[in-house]
């Protein structure tokens, strides 16, 4: 079956996303409550915040890419790796509802993708595009990335204890759903997305930026309010900052002389 290209239907759909996930699901309100002027949040900062990068950062602004420049690939895939996230910490924290915003975000990837670009060759993939394919791998953001996949999955691991525990200070929910699990997808979408920039597709710069903002923002906070429910700490967040440093100066590095084609 032969997939057409609608650019401007993709733009729209993406476009209604970014507004279900960025507003209706409260992803820019609760990434900025901590400047909000009551201390209602005060002991959940740090699960407002996650929640904040998690939805609005690493899944809006690609929206908001997509919406703007259709073709782009890479932002599309991120939106369905945060699925994923989320649908592995609903398994293993045992909270099922959170597979409804899990099966969500994996419904608008997969619209999206549908409505994109596609290869129209089905013969088999030569040698010589495979050493191509290997070749636009960024060698540093994937160390980078690697180097991240040990205290990231632990930190996940404490927020899925944290959940199966019952901790959940002063009952913090948004949208009818529980933070805790939020927080334990959120280390998981950071760690994808930066394996996922790494691949350096179309698009990925929007990848790399959004994986690298989300990052120090929650090393900024987590540094702030380190006992925090829901915090890296102060060590963690100080470790968070350096390595989205490091990272944007890979991304910066390489911007200018890589342009991955969709072709």
């Amino acid at each position: 079956m032969k997939l057409t290209y609608r650019p401007r239907t993709r733009s729209a759909v993406a476009g209604l996303g970014a507004l279900l996930w960025g507003f209706f699901f409260f992803g820019l309100i609760d990434l900025l409550v901590r400047f909000v002027p009551f201390d209602d949040f005060y002991a959940t900062y740090l699960l407002e915040t996650g929640w904040g990068v998690l939805y609005f950062i690493l899944v809006t602004v690609p929206l908001v890419s997509v919406m703007f420049v259709p073709a782009l690939t890479s932002p599309v895939t991120q939106v369905a790796l945060a699925g994923c996230a989320v649908a592995v910490a609903a398994v293993l924290t045992q909270i099922r509802m959170q597979l409804l915003p899990a099966g969500a975000l994996l419904l608008i990837a997969g619209i999206l993708y549908v409505l994109g670009p596609h290869r129209t060759d089905a013969r088999p993939v030569a040698a010589s595009n495979t050493v191509c394919w290997a070749a636009r791998i960024d060698t540093p953001t994937l160390l980078l990335t690697l180097a991240a996949a040990p205290p990231l999955l632990w930190f996940a691991a404490e927020m899925v204890r944290s959940a199966r525990a019952g901790l959940y200070p002063n009952d913090d929910i948004t949208a009818g759903f529980n933070h805790w699990p939020m927080q334990a997808a959120l280390p998981l979408a950071i760690l994808a997305t930066a394996g996922l920039a790494a691949l350096r597709e179309v698009g990925w710069q929007v990848s790399a930026w959004t994986v690298t903002v989300g990052t120090a923002w929650m090393g900024v906070f987590s540094v702030a309010y380190p006992h925090h429910a829901g915090s890296f700490g102060r060590i963690g967040g100080g470790a968070a900052i350096v390595w989205s440093i490091l990272l944007a100066a890979a991304t910066l590095r390489s911007a200018p002389r890589t342009q991955p084609s969709s072709a």
